[in-house]
């Protein structure tokens, strides 16, 4: 048993990119390459609205600054969807599945 505790105090600790930052860097880019820029389940739900409401729309325009999720050109509106992935993560005691 002791053995064991000296062998870990040996071993040298693992580097923090910052004081927040729990994981390696492979293992943070591991875990953001995952997330996905379009066609999230919140995306999903609002095209599926626009698309019963019968509103023209397009999605995910290059030309706009920003690059919004849905464009009404005819209206002048832009509408930016913000996914819960990142605000699960904020909020203690609610772990994402995804990780």
């Amino acid at each position: 048993m002791l053995d064991a505790c000296m062998e870990q105090l040996k071993t040298p600790k693992q580097t923090r990119s910052h004081r927040g930052d729990i994981m390696s860097p492979q293992k943070r880019s591991a875990v953001m390459s995952r997330i996905r820029g379009r066609d999230t389940k919140p995306e999903k739900a609002v095209e599926m609205m626009l698309r019963e409401i019968g509103i023209d729309f397009e999605s995910h325009c290059r030309d706009l600054p920003g690059r919004p999720d849905f464009v009404l050109r005819n209206r002048r509106i832009v509408i930016f969807v913000d996914g819960y992935f990142l605000a699960r993560l904020a909020v203690p005691g609610l772990a994402a599945e995804a990780l």
